[in-house]
């Protein structure tokens, strides 16, 4: 029940559906607190096997861990706080906190004596304070087990570093996600926006960000060449090289220099908007040392999601005994596998179910299988290309039907733009032309498939007369494209040059601009 993430009234649907005779609520109650402390036991069993291996990986007593709470019940009243190691990406340490307990909130709306029971209530604070109580346990749980942690990352959500550094590891030091980081820097940005910044568009916007992230994982482990890039990136928006570094390709050719994910290649000028860039780069640079040794917590993002698959946030099991159970059955399935319910059949001196077994092995292998699909770059690159195609078609939509759902929507008048549905059947005629009519095929190849694709050839022909020019572009040709095109850029003696894939010979090209000039004569 607690491996499939149901309660009592599922297990009993799935029973009669089934045609199997029901059990009673009390009855699986009962099995689920018999069984549920030794899911617990080895889960935690299975904690210390972790932090023992994440010690053995990290050569010494003091190791790295990326440390994240989530929350169960909706206004934060339940929460799971989890250490993964980064050597293992194993849960090292767990632990949980409740602001309620089901029979005491029972007894008190009923006005009665609240019974004698094992009270769930484990937190008396705000819940603010949960992720840096459970951070305090953690590390008190390691600090006696042997272990040291020198470096935690995580989110800058919380003040739980502060409570460590305070009341357990003196000298720890704080990485920031760069998932977070990422995302709090665009929701700054947008922010601007809203604001009333018309130069942050949502091109803009994702150029900054490009900028920001190129400038972080170059600088990987060197908080002062981060710092000194970081308090470039805006002057550079805006056209001021003089502090760039090698990253910036301006002094390579400042008479053509052009940026390559702003829009129209120029430079930024709204003066009230650097300001304010410079405001938020300015507080990241500060920070360096905690972006420059950057970590990721998405494992533990993934580790919520496991404990959302046993105890469901549509479902409240938080304020009961199931809650501990149900964490217990997640931070086992992460350490040992799906076979984990094996292990507590054999500690409850059940025997273990043979199907149980198989599936359990099947689940394991498609689950490393799926991650390292997930994990490889044309996957990660695809999902990407297919994120854009969706916002591009979404958009295209939204402009069609005007605005169909927003605050108070319905109050405003219908959009006049809202383009009207066709009138009937799309025909198509004929082309109507006499001889002395001249007719122009044209065709371009380009380096990609997005809006900010560069053409790398204009091609025409009318009658016997062919028109063909080459145009050496400022981007790289994206794989796909090369494939269908058979063009490639290389880069020889700090020259771009552009040729045939498989030919070491350079096909004669011109500037755009003498492109579609020569073309225009040749028309």
């Amino acid at each position: 029940m607690d491996h499939a993430g149901i309660g009592a009234t599922h297990v009993n649907n799935l029973m009669a559906t089934l045609n199997i005779p029901v059990a009673s609520e009390k009855c699986l109650r009962n099995h689920e607190k018999s069984i549920g402390p030794i899911t617990e036991s080895v889960a935690a069993s299975s904690c210390k096997d972790s932090a023992s291996k994440e010690k053995a990986q990290s050569g010494s007593e003091d190791i790295v861990m990326s440390y994240d709470m989530g929350w169960q019940k909706r206004g934060r009243a339940t929460g799971v706080g989890h250490a993964i190691g980064a050597k293992t990406g194993l849960i090292i340490a767990y632990g949980t906190r409740s602001k309620g307990c089901a029979i005491c909130l029972n007894a008190e709306r009923r006005r009665k004596a609240v019974p004698p029971h094992d009270c769930k209530k484990t937190h008396s604070g705000s819940a603010k304070s949960m992720e840096g109580s459970v951070a305090v346990g953690i590390g008190n749980f390691l600090k006696n087990s042997g272990v040291n942690v020198a470096v935690m990352v995580g989110d800058d959500d919380s003040s739980a570093i502060k409570r460590l550094r305070t009341e357990v590891f003196e000298n720890i030091s704080k990485s920031s996600d760069l998932n977070h980081v990422k995302k709090n820097l665009g929701n700054a940005l947008y922010k601007l926006k809203q604001q009333g910044h018309k130069e942050m568009s949502d091109m803009v916007i994702k150029s900054v960000q490009k900028c920001f992230m190129f400038a972080v994982h170059q600088s990987k482990n060197d908080a002062p060449s981060l710092k000194a890039s970081l308090m470039a990136t805006v002057p550079h928006l805006y056209g001021d090289h003089k502090d760039c570094g090698d990253w910036c390709a301006y002094s390579k050719d400042p008479a053509n220099y052009k940026h390559k994910s702003l829009p129209y290649g120029r430079d930024l000028s709204n003066e009230r908007t650097k300001s304010e860039l410079m405001k938020i780069f300015t507080m990241y640079a500060e920070n360096a040392n905690k972006l420059a040794n950057h970590g990721s917590s998405q494992a533990n993002e993934s580790f919520n999601n496991t404990v959302a698959s046993k105890q469901p946030k549509s479902r409240s099991y938080a304020s009961s005994g199931s809650f501990g159970f149900r964490v217990g059955a997640a931070v086992a399935q992460k350490n040992i596998g799906y076979n984990y319910v094996s292990k507590v059949c054999i500690e409850a001196g059940l025997s273990p179910s043979r199907h149980a077994e198989t599936l359990g092995q099947k689940m394991d292998g498609k689950r490393k299988k799926e991650s390292l699909r997930k994990s490889s770059k044309p996957v990660k690159r695809r999902r990407l290309e297919l994120s854009k195609l969706r916002s591009s078609k979404q958009s295209a939509v939204e402009v069609g039907e005007g605005t169909q759902y927003g605050s108070e929507c319905a109050r405003r008048p219908l959009d006049d733009h809202v383009l009207p549905p066709p009138s009937g059947p799309v025909s198509y005629k004929p082309l109507e032309t006499s001889k002395d009519t001249n007719l122009v095929f044209f065709d371009l190849e380009s380096t990609g498939f997005g809006d900010c694709a560069e053409i790398v050839q204009l091609a025409a022909q009318s009658g016997s007369n062919t028109f063909s020019h080459y145009v050496v572009p400022e981007k790289s040709i994206h794989p796909k494209a090369t494939e269908k095109i058979g063009l490639t850029v290389t880069v020889v003696n700090g020259q771009r040059r552009l040729q045939r894939v498989g030919s070491k010979e350079p096909l004669q090209s011109v500037t755009l601009h003498d492109a579609i000039t020569t073309f225009i004569r040749w028309l």
